[in-house]
């Protein structure tokens, strides 16, 4: 709640119990701060101890029902990791084509996020910002355009590449051929 009174932030990002703590506490009745709710927990982001997910290539998940999210947030993020692997990638895009359906289906709008994969993978000449950064186009070019999200964030500025570089790259591969995309770059505070 401190966080949310300090004026540093616009959207807070939770998880679905969190979210729902908050809700009942009252926090975002007099914010101007935005709620949004984490809608999926591929295996990447499993880390309890003794688990050794992060040394594999991330699997969709996803346990928040988004008609309950809906009653939370109208935002959430949905996450998804590439990894130059056809048939990974295949699986990862197909999970997301059938959130988007239930998303619109339940009224809640979200984000997309792409991680870096938690460990080295074969890009070619292509450095891994680039690669990270032009990932969100596959999932897109085939949407009409009032049906594209209209924000996505990149892990692009933690890979190998500058942060100027990595925002340039943003610009120039992304905003080019999708121009009506709010990109962003989440900070951790």
């Amino acid at each position: 709640i401190d966080m949310m009174d300090s004026g540093l932030i616009d959207i807070m990002l939770t998880s679905m119990s969190s979210a729902a703590a908050l809700a009942g506490s009252g926090a975002f009745n007099a914010s101007e701060v935005t709620q949004a709710i984490r809608l999926n927990d591929a295996t990447d982001i499993w880390g309890f101890r003794g688990a050794s997910y992060r040394k594999h290539p991330a699997l969709p998940f996803r346990t928040a029902r988004l008609h309950h999210a809906r009653r939370l947030a109208a935002l959430g993020l949905y996450a998804v990791t590439f990894y130059n692997d056809r048939d990974l990638d295949v699986t990862t895009l197909e999970a997301y084509g059938r959130f988007r359906q239930e998303a619109e289906k339940a009224g809640i709008a979200h984000f997309l996020e792409v991680f870096n994969p938690a460990f080295p993978i074969d890009t070619g000449r292509a450095e891994l910002g680039a690669f990270v950064n032009d990932a969100p186009l596959n999932p897109q070019m085939s949407v009409a355009s009032f049906r594209r999200i209209a924000w996505v964030t990149s892990d692009a500025l933690k890979a190998p590449l500058s942060a100027s570089d990595a925002a340039e790259d943003i610009e120039v591969s992304m905003m080019s051929m999708w121009p009506e995309a709010i990109m962003s770059i989440m900070a951790c505070l």
